[in-house]
């Protein structure tokens, strides 16, 4: 069993996103904070864990640069106008779908099919709920 289940869960999390580098920063920092805390096995593991993730990054960096790139503010408030048509960038149907968007881009792991029909099922139902709240 693990001796410290919180830190290998950031770890992992970090590393499913593909941030190996940065689980080996947060391990690492977190290791020199703590490592009057660890006894000697604990310390051997972490070491282990941070030599793993180290020949992952190093393995990684070149698929890295070919994961799809973050939108840019632009080109997210591109797909939501594109989303939310016929209504304008200044609605309100604008400014409670934008919010939502990195998040569906992430989910959707930059899908460009995926993410614009993610947010055109959100514009729908933020759409419909904003109807709501004038009729009432």
């Amino acid at each position: 069993e693990e001796p410290f289940p919180a830190l290998w869960l950031r770890v992992a999390a970090l590393r499913k996103l593909g941030r190996t580098s940065t689980a080996a920063q947060v391990l690492s920092g977190i290791a020199k904070e703590n490592r009057k805390l660890y006894s000697k096995c604990e310390q051997q593991q972490i070491e282990t864990m941070l030599l793993t993730l180290k020949n992952e990054s190093s393995s990684s960096a070149t698929s890295t640069l070919n994961a799809k790139a973050l939108p840019t503010p632009a080109e997210l408030q591109g797909h939501v106008v594109k989303a939310i048509r016929p209504d304008p960038k200044d609605s309100r149907l604008y400014m409670a779908v934008l919010p939502v968007a990195m998040s569906w881009w992430q989910e959707t792991g930059g899908d460009l099919k995926e993410f614009s029909n993610a947010l055109a099922r959100t514009a729908i139902s933020a759409r419909s709920e904003l109807a709501a709240v004038d009729a009432s």
